[in-house]
């Protein structure tokens, strides 16, 4: 570690606040040392002055948020106008809809740079992995460490003062029996799930990783290698990639009422978003159903945490993913699977009523008709109890 350096600390701390947040289009997304917000470009210049060596480190954040940004793609608009790109932290999430469909399950173009954008993308891939040596050596070691090793401490804590040592962001919480026992069903499942997974449960102590840009750099490396499985039609791969991110996941499983940690954390939970997302569908495609049911109850468990407006299309693809999954599973008819399948219903019939409005005449609203057609399979591959007729009935009508 460096001599401790206030300045040198605080424009790296803002520096990674802003990654995390992923605050791509925020015209002043830190603030300077007296307090005053600054622009990007302000920021990128206080952090080199103040934190000589790291030219490298900025160079490599500079060229995240352009690749960010070249992910924006106009979307339709409501009244009926030209698509437009939404210059908002929803249009950098992107949650494209499916025109109405929600069951599509191939890498849709919101994961996809677009062709018109692919030339300056390429140029920050230059600025990554050109002749730049020390930017070259940042971002090829960055790759290794977030990949194979641990990740690493943030910037920030170089130049820590001695009174603030620590500091720097803490991780919500680690899987274990003592951080789950209080959150109701919710922890006890997630812990449940993971259990079968090996190395995946009761992360050590010694290994819950704070959380830093590094821990997302990992996640999101980790996703985008499975996505790229994906467009090799390597499902294996893909999966063997998603798996591997998981323990690190978990370790940032909220509590119950830390919703404040979302917007400070977006960034994270685009990635995680997507990963389990990407990882739902793909184990669906290549595994068996009770495989493609421990990221469908993972997604789940997070979804909790994430505000109804973040991605709900996604939302509503995999919820009718996770019923037709139910369908099949070899405990269907069981008193925990037919719980399940309740709690399941419910949660999707509140995402069908933020993703769908009410059809005009001789229109036909297809998701309702999925989510009516799902809830009448878990019915029958329940054993068509009579106990349950009345509570399909209800939730049908309503939905």
């Amino acid at each position: 570690m460096t001599s401790p350096n206030p300045k040198a600390h605080h424009y790296a701390k803002q520096l990674e606040g802003a990654l995390c947040r992923g605050a791509w289009l925020d015209s002043t997304p830190t603030k300077d040392y007296k307090g005053y917000t600054i622009n990007w470009e302000e920021t990128f210049r206080k952090f080199k002055k103040h934190c000589p060596g790291n030219d490298a480190y900025a160079t490599v954040a500079v060229q995240t948020q352009t690749l960010a940004t070249l992910l924006l793609r106009p979307e339709p608009s409501s009244s009926g106008g030209p698509a437009q790109a939404k210059l908002t932290p929803e249009g950098l999430d992107g949650d494209s809809d499916t025109a109405g469909a929600p069951f599509a399950l191939n890498i849709w173009p919101e994961c996809l740079i677009p062709e018109d954008k692919r030339e300056e993308a390429r140029m920050a891939l230059v600025a990554l992995t050109g002749e730049d040596e020390k930017v070259k050596d940042t971002w090829a070691e960055h790759n290794c460490i977030t990949l194979e090793g641990g990740v690493p401490d943030p910037l920030s804590a170089q130049y820590e003062p001695l009174s603030q040592n620590a500091s720097h962001f803490a991780p919500s919480t680690a899987l274990s029996t003592a951080s789950t026992a209080n959150m109701g069903n919710q922890g006890s499942a997630l812990h449940t799930i993971l259990s079968r997974t090996g190395s995946i449960a009761g992360v050590p102590v010694s290994q819950r990783t704070p959380f830093t840009w590094g821990a997302v750099e990992h996640i999101r490396t980790r996703c985008v290698q499975g996505m790229s499985h994906e467009r090799l039609m390597n499902g294996d791969a893909a999966i063997a990639a998603y798996e591997a991110a998981l323990p690190l996941i978990v370790s940032f499983n909220p509590k119950p009422g830390e919703q404040g940690l979302f917007e400070a954390r977006r960034e994270l939970w685009r990635w995680v978003e997507m990963l389990l997302y990407r990882a739902s569908i793909v184990s669906a495609i290549y595994q068996s159903a009770d495989d493609a049911l421990k990221f469908l109850r993972v997604y789940s468990v997070f979804t909790s945490v994430w505000p109804a407006t973040f991605r709900p299309n996604h939302r509503a693809t995999l919820y009718t993913l996770y019923i037709r999954t139910l369908c099949i599973s070899d405990t269907r008819g069981t008193p925990a699977w037919r719980e399940e399948a309740r709690k399941v219903v419910s949660e999707a019939r509140v995402v069908l009523g933020s993703t769908t409005i009410f059809p005009r005449a001789g229109q036909i609203n297809h998701k309702v008709l999925d989510f009516a057609d799902g809830v009448m399979a878990l019915w029958e591959a329940g054993g068509e109890l009579e106990e349950d007729a009345s509570w399909v009935a209800d939730v049908s009508k309503r939905g």
